[in-house]
């Protein structure tokens, strides 16, 4: 540096000038570099994004299925009970009609 200074002003500022040129080059590099690797890491962003949404759709599809599926039951659970109630009724009546036939017959 007293080297550059004992030639006077002028090659100093324009050896200061240099440097920081230089050092402005080298950020705009970094800077563009870092610029790249966003924009790769936004890509991958959006491609993970969309996988994402599809992996949703898929999920949603899947479990409106499993919905209908469970609904399909649940109504035949309800039309079970109902046959299963009517069949009681039906055997308890022909037990009692039965009973009262076996009756019948003992008195005759």
């Amino acid at each position: 540096m007293n080297l550059v200074l004992g030639y006077g002003t002028a090659p100093a500022l324009i050896f200061i000038a240099y440097l920081l040129w230089s050092w402005r080059k080298s950020m705009d590099i970094q800077l563009e570099q870092l610029n790249q690797k966003i924009a790769g890491q936004g890509q991958k962003l959006d491609t993970l994004e969309k996988e994402q949404e599809k992996f949703k759709e898929e999920a949603m599809m899947t479990f409106a299925k499993q919905g209908e599926v469970l609904e399909m039951f649940s109504g035949w659970r309800g039309e079970i009970q109902q046959l299963s109630s009517k069949v009681d009724k039906l055997l308890e009546e022909f037990h009692y009609l039965r009973g009262r036939y076996d009756e019948q017959r003992k008195a005759t």
